[in-house]
């Protein structure tokens, strides 16, 4: 599903080029569940955002089932985020002045592929996460485990092949880690591509496998 060949990506700061990806290789079938854990700033946002097309690499190739992301234009890689990736976040990115509602229906908002029965999946992608009694409050109503699953029902509106989840139990509980934990486990059970950042073992472990990025470098590790 996902290939990535001899990936680099560096930073200009005030100490000068910094080399944050270096010789990455990286592979994922469709259906796989995989953990990248790393210290701070060892680039585990950075490698996300590529694989998400957010940001590019200085060089090397990005194929996404059998495309290739380094040839394909602005307006074919927002089309194919929205249709095909789903993005959780630790600090949720939920927009303040709209409902529970409104923040779930943002991404089929642009999607002609889901106009017609865009509430029909607004309101299951809410129920999944067990919000249905929430949908008309403002995320300043909610608690952080809430956010955060609506962060996840906002994700996953799409039908997304791809979810990428970017240390999403980081400022959690334990209690709303392992509710999180388990919305994970179902949509892994039901085909969904996942790759979760994570600096916690313990979350890493219900992954299939785990990569660790160090030194610019990912290798696979043992828990």
């Amino acid at each position: 599903m996902i290939t990535l060949s001899n990936i680099h990506k560096s930073y200009r700061s005030a100490a000068g080029k910094e080399l944050v990806l270096k010789n990455l290789d990286f592979s994922i079938d469709k259906g796989e569940y995989v953990a990248i854990m790393g210290s701070s700033g060892s680039g585990k946002s950075t490698l996300m955002n590529i694989i998400g097309t957010l940001e590019t690499a200085d060089a090397g190739e990005y194929r996404y089932e059998d495309r290739r992301i380094n040839t394909l234009s602005k307006g074919k890689l927002t089309q194919l985020r929205n249709e095909q990736m789903g993005f959780v976040f630790q600090n949720f990115q939920l927009i303040p002045n709209l409902s529970i509602y409104q923040n779930v229906m943002l991404p089929l908002i642009y999607n002609r592929k889901w106009f017609i029965r865009k509430k029909e999946y607004v309101r299951k992608a809410i129920e999944s996460v067990g919000l249905q009694a929430k949908m008309r409050q403002k995320p300043h109503q909610l608690s952080g485990g809430q956010k955060q699953r609506v962060a996840i029902a906002r994700a996953i509106v799409n039908e997304p092949a791809l979810l990428l989840a970017d240390e999403p139990t980081g400022s959690l509980d334990e209690e709303n880690t392992e509710f999180i934990l388990n919305i994970f486990d179902d949509l892994h059970q039901k085909g969904v591509t996942i790759i979760l950042i994570t600096h916690d073992a313990e979350v890493a472990k219900r992954a299939q496998r785990t990569m660790m990025l160090k030194g610019g470098v990912l290798k696979e590790v043992q828990l």
